[in-house]
């Protein structure tokens, strides 16, 4: 599961995955709900809250105030080397489009993981 984002031109930027357990406060993922550092568990429901519920459209990308915690979060995979300068505005695999301010704060923000072995590989 997952949502690609590309470029207006449709090139491929790179696919945010919900990933699984991460403690924002240690910042490092957890293989459970409970962080192994600071003993933070997370407190929610999967369906209505995180990245799955990103994913599956049944909930915004948590704010600032909410990355004190133990979430479920996604991970961004790079298609495209994220140095290089980005237009004015990025689609999702189902057509919503970003600004790049909105990008980073909706998106990237809320993916502490991210992935760069995969640039230049084009998959989607």
């Amino acid at each position: 599961m997952g949502t690609n984002f590309y470029l207006r031109s449709g090139q491929h930027i790179g696919k945010r995955s919900a990933i699984g357990y991460y403690c924002w406060n240690c910042r490092i993922q957890c293989n459970g709900e409970k962080c192994p550092n600071c003993g933070k568990t997370f407190k929610g429901n999967v369906m209505t809250e995180g990245a799955v519920a990103v994913e599956l459209g049944f909930a915004k990308p948590n704010t600032q105030s909410e990355r004190n915690v133990v979430r479920r979060v996604s991970s961004f995979t790079w298609d495209m080397d994220p140095k290089l300068q980005l237009p004015s505005a990025i689609v999702d695999g189902y057509g919503k489009t970003y600004s790049i301010k909105e990008f980073k704060e909706q998106v990237l923000a809320n993916c502490p993981i991210q992935i760069f072995t995969e640039i230049g590989r084009n998959f989607t």
